[in-house]
């Protein structure tokens, strides 16, 4: 299964990011604005679609109590089908990095890439992208991280460091690297060789 074939079963590409932010973010309430800059939806196609989500059962809208006559948005926890949902989104996160990997070479620089954690539909992980880099156009990375984001529907969890950092840390059998590189992981770019 893949993204294409999420959005024909669920009607629309807005539909399944809003699906995604709210399975992935089962504890978080979240406002209009907040929902609109996560998923790159417009306004008014954000909250057609929530007011459908709303109308199926599956998203609840509370009171925010910090900041009055905005609601917050949040995943109704009595939907029956939650976790069959939340296990169908899984089995369409994209195994092809391609576009993933052609983003990162526009960014500059990049010597190592690796992907794990919710790439890989795993929840142990520490991180979910490993970015060894230098010279990297932050903008372009910034905003191919939030295009990321908003496809899979969660925050990703990211470490980028230069070159140098990198070898020092690999040879000296760094944890946090190893914990990287000895648990499943996939390298999608790879110029240092690094087995």
């Amino acid at each position: 299964m893949n993204e294409r074939t999420l959005n024909e079963l669920f009607g629309s590409a807005a539909k399944t990011r809003l699906i995604k932010l709210f399975l992935w973010n089962p504890e978080t309430g979240f406002q209009l604005t907040e929902i609109t800059t996560r998923t790159r939806l417009r306004r008014g196609e954000a909250r057609r679609w929530l007011n459908r989500l709303v109308f199926f059962g599956l998203v609840k809208i509370t009171a925010n109590t910090h900041k009055k006559k905005r609601n917050l948005y949040r995943l109704n926890p009595d939907f029956e089908l939650r976790e069959e949902l939340k296990a169908l989104i899984a089995k369409a996160i994209p195994q092809d990095f391609g576009a993933l990997t052609k983003g990162l070479k526009k960014v500059g620089g990049v010597k190592l890439a690796v992907v794990t954690g919710a790439f890989l539909r795993l929840d142990t992980s520490r991180i979910d992208m490993l970015i060894v880099c230098d010279n990297i156009n932050l903008k372009r990375f910034n905003e191919l991280v939030k295009g990321i984001e908003a496809e899979l529907g969660r925050e990703i969890r990211y470490v980028t460091m230069n070159r140098d950092e990198f070898l020092y840390r690999y040879r000296m059998f760094d944890r946090f690297l190893r914990d990287i590189l000895e648990l499943p992981h996939q390298k999608i770019i790879n110029r240092l060789r690094i087995e």
